[in-house]
């Protein structure tokens, strides 16, 4: 009998952590790999905001080396990750933005 109880607890605590879970986002996620002239600390605010393209949220996700840093950039759609890409392409000190193709196993 104890043994149902907690197979039934577990169930029904599986069940309150799937609805506390953070809805997704709308709209297009892309993940690129921004590279930097000169090393930078990726998950630097300063630098986050001053990355961020217009009508685009970017998020850090890893560093791949001081000069190289994974993000995640979302956009509402494809056309305005295009734009926030170029825009990313020409802002000064960046080298390479190039969107990152590995599979995402979330």
């Amino acid at each position: 009998m104890p043994t149902r109880r907690l197979i039934a607890f577990l169930a029904a605590l599986s069940g309150v952590s799937a609805c506390a879970a953070a809805p997704p986002d709308d709209g297009v996620e892309y993940r690129i790999i921004i590279g930097f002239a000169d090393p930078v600390r990726g998950d630097d605010p300063l630098l986050l905001t001053r990355l961020a393209p217009a009508g685009a949220r970017l998020r850090f996700a890893a560093s791949l080396s001081a000069s190289s840093h994974a993000y995640r950039l979302n956009c509402p759609d494809i056309p305005a990750c295009d734009r926030a890409l170029e825009a990313l392409r020409a802002q000064p000190g960046i080298t390479d933005v190039q969107t990152d193709h590995i599979k995402d196993i979330r």
